[in-house]
């Protein structure tokens, strides 16, 4: 039998490794070479010293910069303000020279996966135990979200039998962001529209913001291209395990690309961490993450993590 398991950062929280995105936050900060870019980055987002619920949902975060779009906005109309003649008049059209005065409040973005990287090459997995006994049977294929090499090292399972969809530490790069691709368009319109009518100071505003959020977007389409010939081997799985995966928005079009690709009458199984008191609440929260894969009730199992 072919089956597929799904696997999110609670599978690797299970073997107490620090994965979280709060520990990720402690590393930054921990870090005198990354400690700037984690107080940058907070500084954009508008955030103060109670921190912890904005790093709970990292990733979906990014996406949500209202503050500094605000805060870019009006710092540009003061740089243009200032910007006048020797005769105390207003310069037009010099928007290379805002675009170098722009770049230090978002071109920090882009050392987000280098950090992350450096962050997950900290992470010790040496005597890590396994704890799972039957993802180890022969026809298992994995599509894993984690970083680490829990799988292939502590579980002895074949590289060829493991994509990891958004890199890892031996593969060399990593990727994390954020799926709001509405704001990347947006400014991106307001960006060219304001160049066919001239307004070049204008542009460079909203080309500013717009790279702020494509710096830190994470791009599902180009990556399950990268990986089409994983994907493909999954078509003729029977069973699907997913197991720690939050199943957030950012993610779904990967599940969605496998729904489109297995049979109507392969079974998902979600392992949800709750007790039996909660776990009917739970499926019900859960269905509704999951209503976009149009699977027939029937062919869904809602478990307890226990029963993984």
């Amino acid at each position: 039998m072919k089956r597929l398991f799904i696997i999110g950062n609670g599978f690797d929280l299970v073997h107490d490794l620090p994965t979280k995105y709060l520990d990720y936050r402690i590393f930054l900060k921990n870090s005198s070479e990354n400690d700037s870019f984690c107080m940058d980055m907070e500084q954009a987002y508008g955030l103060n010293e109670f921190t912890d619920y904005w790093w709970r949902d990292f990733e979906t975060n990014l996406g949500l910069g209202d503050n500094f779009e605000a805060d870019f906005e009006a710092m540009a109309e003061t740089a243009i303000g200032e910007m006048v003649t020797d005769d105390g008049e207003q310069m037009y059209d010099v928007e290379e020279t805002l675009r170098c005065h722009f770049e230090p409040y978002y071109e920090f973005m882009n050392n987000l996966n280098e950090t992350v990287l450096q962050w997950v090459e900290s992470i010790d997995i040496t005597g890590i135990r396994p704890v799972f006994k039957r993802i180890i049977e022969k026809d298992n294929y994995f599509l894993t979200f984690n970083y680490t090499n829990v799988l292939e090292h502590v579980y002895n399972i074949p590289i060829n039998k493991v994509c990891h969809i958004h890199g890892s530490v031996e593969e060399g790069f990593v990727i994390m962001g954020h799926g709001n691709k509405a704001a990347i368009e947006k400014y991106q319109k307001e960006a060219d529209e304001k160049s066919k009518r001239l307004e070049k100071n204008g542009a460079e505003i909203s080309r500013g913001i717009c790279n702020f959020y494509r710096a830190s977007f994470k791009d599902t389409k180009d990556i399950i291209r990268m990986n089409e010939s994983a994907f493909n081997r999954y078509g003729g799985a029977s069973e699907i395990h997913i197991f720690g995966h939050s199943l957030g928005k950012v993610d779904m079009p990967y599940f969605q690309e496998i729904r489109k690709r297995v049979l109507k009458t392969t079974n998902w199984y979600f392992y949800v961490h709750c007790d039996m008191k909660e776990l009917p609440e739970k499926r019900e929260r859960l269905l509704k993450k999951i209503e976009c894969l149009r699977i027939e009730c029937k062919h869904i199992h809602v478990l307890q993590t226990e029963s993984f």
